[in-house]
Formats: structure tokens, C-alpha cells, sequence
């Protein structure tokens, strides 16, 4: 059957995503799990690119989010409720087409079922979203995502967590959107934080701002649910777009929290969502002279992700929320192949299958092995990279100028995993043979 025999490359969002709209047709008496109830529960489980989608074509994505839920994880209740339609099983299908090979998230998930609609004639369904169709709805999304990933590809670590506690504050306050409030809020909480100095140097008062935008943080409505995970609004993410043309104005290869900052008192000006930067005296101009003049914020300084290309930064993501999950306060070799393995397409991910290996057995086994090692227990918040991870990724760097290469790639992190006696070690326990890996990726990147 289709829901068990794809459910191996859903994401875990999609998971939950579709044990609701079971749990949905149950409750609902159905004897199966139609498309207008798939519909009506992928509406109250939006992420990212597909929240933006419709509200960029003129839908309250918040008006959609109608249903009652119901108290679901996603893992055990897989298979509990009616069985799914043929028409969905078929949206199912096309999902995954949507998705090309990489793993399967609600996104692909909307649009297979638009697709499945259309292409059944499906009207109630239809009437769920009105002027929303297919086609528009993925060139929108396409569009959304190319933009999303230009940004992220500029991304400095710093940045990467102060989203991190963005997101953090906007579930704890039960908000569906991380609006700018949370965004700000982040900013100021990421350690590293080197606008504080830049406030110093202006004479203002950063724990005060910071208690402002707590302030601004307001409570969620009725609609939060335990597995609900907030979306960007899209004064958010205008203000991610104005931070990065900021650090390019600017000629910084990466973008940090400064520029959060610049982005989020841009889209500020424009909206007027936080009334309190303008009563305490910020200027967008003196904020850009006072970034610019830090001897730390020039173009010349590489950053921890300067020279990784995309696939190596969501690799290296992934890494980190793994050990920020397991109460690890560094990112350890182990950790990274995770995240290697967490994309099927990416160029390491291939040179393994090709090896004759199970990627999904190997991270299975990587990931029992290091949770079985003594931590704290206690979810990190924020995470580095280890002394060993550290050399690791240096031979990567070397890996990719030795071939011409702008960017390291994810093949070049596998190298500079098979570079260290540690990585060496790990990938053998997992079952590898190291020798006839390495020359397999080195006969690749020659072809």
C-alpha cells in the first residue's frame, strides 16, 4: 500500500501531517480518507514555502487553519484510522514526483493534492481554496523557494542560531508566525552577538531593546497544538531578503546579526510592527556607519560557512540539530555524516549508495551509537564544532581548492571525514571499506 510503503521518504511534518487527516476521517465517521479531508488537514499543517505560497496569492493562510485537532504524534498512529482513498494514494504519487528524489514535506504534499483535485475534479475540495490552482500555487512556491535559498546560502552560523531561538520564542509564546518581534528577540539572545557592540558605540541600551521585543511577543490563539511548529510571516522573511541585500551592499560574503538587525528596522519602517524602535531613538544610517566601522565586519573575514555551497550548509544544519537535540554542546564527526545522510541527492549521499551501502541503515547506526554516549540529557541551545570536526572540515576546504573549486560540496566533506583517523574509524564501524570509498569520490570528481 502506498501510505506504508512511502511513508520511508516523507518527512517527519508529513508524517504527522497525514496520521491527522486520518485521525480526522475517523472522527469524522468516514470509511476512508478523502481528499477533501487531506486538504482541509495539510491547510492546518502549512510550512514554510507553502504558508508563503498562498499568502502570496492573496489567501489568510490563519482563516484556513478551521479544524478541530486531535492530540496525534505522527509515528504511532501511522496506521490507525480509515484506509486512505485511491485519489489520495495518486496525490501521494505526485508528491514525490514533486519532490525529485529528495525527501517529501507538506509543501509537495499541497501540491500533490491540488494536482489529484484538478485532475479528479474533486469540487468540494476546490472550494476549500478558492483562485488557488496547481500551477499557480508551484510556480509561486518555486519562486519562494529559490529566493529562500539564496538567502540561507549567506547564512552565518550566528545567524543560524539566533533563528533557532527565534523559532524557540515563538513556541513558547504559542504563536503560529515567527513575526519580527521573535525575530528580533533571537537576534539579541545568540551569544556571539556583535551588534551589541555596534549599539554600545551609539550610546543605546541593548537590554532594554531586548526587553522591548519581549514585550511585543504576544500569545497564540486556540489553534496551537503541541506539534505545531510557527512559520515565518512575510515581514519576516522581508526582513531576512533586506539583511542579505544589506551584507551584499556592504560586500560581506555572509551575513550576521548586525544585518538581522539593519533587515528587521527596514521592514519595520515599512509596516510599523514595532512602534518601540523608533521611540528609542534608532537611525538606519548611524546603525550602517556603526556596522561598517567594526574591525570584525569586513568582506575579508571568513566566516565558519564561507566557502560551503548549499547542500554542505544543510548538511551542516542538520549536524547541528542533532547535537543541539541530543544535549551536546559540540557538533562531533558523527553528527555531520548525519546530516550528509539526511539528503539522498546530495553528492556524498550518491558516492555512498554507489558504494553499495544503505544510507538509511548507516545513519540508523550512527545514531544509536552516539546516543548511547553519556551527555548531559538536556537540549543545547547553542552548539560549535569540535576539535575533530574543526580539522574536518579545514581538509574539506583543501579537498575543494585543490580541485578549483568556489565551494565546498558535500562530496568534499565526505573527504575530509575519510582525511581524519576518527572519521576513518566511524565509517568502518558503520560497515564501509574506507579505501574503495575514497577512490570512488576522488574517480567522480575527476570524471
Amino acid at each position: 500500500m502506498a501510505s506504508d510503503t512511502m511513508s520511508g521518504e516523507f518527512s517527519e511534518e508529513l508524517r504527522v501531517a497525514l496520521a491527522a487527516a486520518r485521525e480526522r476521517a475517523k472522527s469524522l465517521g468516514l470509511d476512508r480518507c478523502d481528499l477533501p479531508t487531506l486538504l482541509c488537514t495539510l491547510l492546518e499543517n502549512l510550512d514554510e514555502i507553502s504558508y508563503q505560497g498562498l499568502e502570496r496569492l492573496g489567501l489568510d493562510p490563519e482563516s484556513l487553519r478551521t479544524g478541530e485537532p486531535g492530540n496525534h504524534d505522527g509515528n504511532e498512529k501511522w496506521l490507525l484510522g480509515p484506509p486512505l482513498d485511491p485519489k489520495v494514494k495518486r496525490s501521494m504519487d505526485y508528491a514525490i514526483e514533486e519532490a525529485g528524489g529528495r525527501k517529501v514535506y507538506p509543501s509537495h504534499m499541497l501540491l500533490g493534492a491540488l494536482k489529484a483535485i484538478e485532475n479528479f475534479g474533486e469540487t468540494r475540495a476546490m472550494e476549500m481554496t478558492p483562485f488557488v490552482t496547481y500551477e499557480k500555487l508551484k510556480r509561486t512556491m518555486g519562486h519562494i523557494g529559490e529566493e529562500l535559498e539564496q538567502v540561507v546560502e549567506h547564512f552565518s552560523w550566528e545567524v543560524v542560531n539566533s533563528l533557532y531561538f527565534a523559532r524557540k520564542i515563538a513556541v513558547e509564546s504559542r504563536n503560529l508566525r515567527i513575526g519580527l518581534s521573535h525575530l528580533l528577540a533571537g537576534a539579541f539572545m545568540e551569544p556571539s552577538n556583535e551588534a551589541l557592540a555596534v549599539f554600545s558605540s551609539l550610546g543605546l541600551d541593548s537590554g532594554a531593546l531586548l526587553e522591548k521585543s519581549l514585550e511585543a511577543v504576544t500569545s497564540g490563539g486556540k489553534e496551537w497544538r503541541s506539534i505545531t511548529k510557527p512559520v515565518m510571516s512575510c515581514e519576516t522573511l522581508e526582513a531576512l531578503y533586506l539583511a542579505d541585500a544589506e551584507a551584499q551592499g556592504m560586500e560581506f560574503m555572509r551575513y550576521g546579526i548586525c544585518h538581522i538587525f539593519l533587515g528587521v528596522f527596514r521592514a519595520n519602517e515599512k509596516h510599523g510592527t514595532l512602534p518601540f524602535l523608533g521611540e528609542m531613538g534608532l537611525q538606519l544610517p548611524k546603525m550602517r556607519w556603526a556596522v561598517l566601522k567594526m574591525a570584525k565586519w569586513t568582506n575579508k573575514q571568513d566566516s565558519q560557512l564561507e566557502k560551503f555551497g548549499a547542500d554542505s550548509i544543510q548538511a551542516l544544519t542538520k549536524a547541528a540539530r542533532e547535537a543541539r537535540e541530543l544535549g551536546s554542546q559540540y557538533v562531533h564527526i558523527d553528527h555531520i555524516l548525519v546530516g550528509l545522510l539526511d539528503d539522498p541527492t546530495n553528492k556524498a549521499c550518491v558516492a555512498l549508495n554507489k558504494s553499495g551501502v544503505n544510507t538509511v541503515t548507516i545513519a540508523a547506526v550512527i545514531q544509536s551509537s552516539y546516543k548511547k554516549k553519556k551527555g548531559s540529557g538536556d537540549r543545547m541551545d547553542i552548539v560549535s564544532l569540535s576539535d575533530v570536526a574543526s580539522k574536518a572540515l579545514e581538509l574539506a576546504k583543501k579537498e575543494a581548492l585543490c580541485r578549483g573549486e568556489k565551494k565546498v560540496g558535500s562530496d568534499s566533506i565526505l573527504l575530509g571525514l575519510l582525511g581524519v583517523e576518527e572519521g576513518v574509524g566511524m565509517l568502518e564501524r558503520a560497515g564501509l571499506d574506507c579505501a574503495v570509498l575514497k577512490n570512488s569520490l576522488i574517480a567522480d570528481r575527476q570524471a
